[in-house]
Formats: structure tokens, C-alpha cells, sequence
């Protein structure tokens, strides 16, 4: 990515198709703020969202049905693009590795948010400008989940990219690039360091271990 710390908008896009082609998983609780990101900087890029379809009144069956065609299309046509998800549940892991095993690379764009108070009140906007609603129980779920599975789960992904949104913008917190030292570029939240520290530590750990 070109920019560190604050969000600039698409001023240099963070999401760049190039070869292999590439997955750009961009996760997070509900309310965080990944659809802003995505307009701002990855429109040109196709995208898998699921959200956007709700809003149109279809069903899960439909929706479900939809994404999985498009996503096999795209796969069969080897193209990179966009997964916007809650990254909440094994279901979307077990999806991620078997995009890298068909040889794509994997990239996420973790948007974060520093308490569930802040993702439930967001949500609540977002239903009165017209979005979808989703109970306060759901999204405490997903939040504490999504953490969860990416601190266990992290080693699928090529590059992870943390930003918080709790403010007016998002804050770029983490660059971590498979095989090289994670990058802090800001004070972290709880949320973040929790994540840092732990991808830092199991890195650690990797490194002295017998090559295979």
C-alpha cells in the first residue's frame, strides 16, 4: 500500500489486480465501515456482497445462490477480486484456503471498530439511511468471532492490512507481509494490538522451528 496512517481515498488504490491473481478478503464487524473502503478505493474492482443483495429484498437461499455462481466464475476466469465479508465463521476460512490452494494470493483489509457499543450504534444509522438491520446479539457475535478466527487463522493470507474506524476516517494501524517483520504505523486499540501481538509472537515461534 502506497499511504500509512490515514485513509487518503483512492489517491493510490490499496487494491491493485496483478499476478497471480488475487484475492482482497475485506472483513470486519458489521457497522465498521468495509463498503466506504471498498467505494473509495476497490470500485473498479468485481466484488462477492452478500449485504448489498439483502438490501434488494432476496432471500439467503437467493442470495447464497448468487454469490456462488459469481464467485465460480470468476475463479474459472482466474480473476482477482473483491470477498466483502464478516470473516466471522469457519465456513469463510475454509473458503479462503481453498482460493489460495487454487492459486490465488490472499490479501485482507481487517476495518475494525473499538467496542461492539460503537459497531450496534452504526448499524442503527445505517437501518435509518435505509440499510439492513441486524440484532445487537448477532453483532456482538461477529465481532468477538471474526477477532477470534483471525488471530488463529491468520497464516492463510499473503498480507494483512489492519484499519481502525472508530473516528471521522480510517486509521491504517498494521502492514504485515508474509515472511517479514509485522509494521506498527500507529498506536494500536485494544482490538489491534490484541491481533499484533499475537500474529508477532506466533511469528516468532514459526521462525525457530525446523524447516520442512
Amino acid at each position: 500500500m502506497a499511504q500509512h496512517g490515514r485513509y487518503r481515498g483512492n489517491e493510490h488504490s490499496a487494491f491493485v489486480s496483478e499476478a497471480p491473481p488475487t484475492i482482497y478478503v475485506l472483513a470486519g464487524p458489521n457497522g465498521a465501515g468495509k463498503t466506504s473502503i471498498y467505494q473509495h478505493e476497490a470500485a473498479d474492482i468485481p466484488r462477492l456482497n452478500g449485504d448489498a443483495l439483502y438490501q434488494q429484498h432476496q432471500n439467503m437461499h437467493e442470495v447464497e445462490a448468487f454469490l456462488r455462481q459469481q464467485q465460480e466464475e470468476w475463479v474459472s476466469q482466474k480473476r482477482s477480486f473483491v470477498i466483502e465479508t464478516n470473516a466471522a465463521s469457519v465456513r469463510d476460512y475454509t473458503l479462503f484456503k481453498a482460493l489460495k490452494a487454487a492459486g490465488y494470493r490472499m490479501e485482507l483489509r481487517y476495518v475494525g471498530l473499538k467496542s461492539v457499543a460503537l459497531c450496534v450504534d452504526r448499524v442503527a444509522q445505517r437501518v435509518l439511511e435505509g440499510g439492513h438491520h441486524v440484532s445487537a446479539a448477532f453483532i456482538e457475535q461477529r465481532y468477538h468471532n471474526s477477532l477470534s478466527l483471525l488471530k488463529t487463522e491468520y497464516r492463510v493470507f499473503d498480507r494483512i492490512q489492519l484499519y481502525d474506524n472508530s473516528e471521522t476516517q480510517p486509521e491504517e494501524l498494521v502492514d504485515f507481509i508474509a515472511g517479514t517483520p509485522l509494521r506498527r504505523l500507529a498506536s494500536l486499540p485494544e482490538w489491534a494490538q490484541v491481533v499484533a501481538a499475537h500474529i508477532s509472537r506466533m511469528e516468532v515461534i514459526y521462525s525457530k522451528m525446523p524447516k520442512a
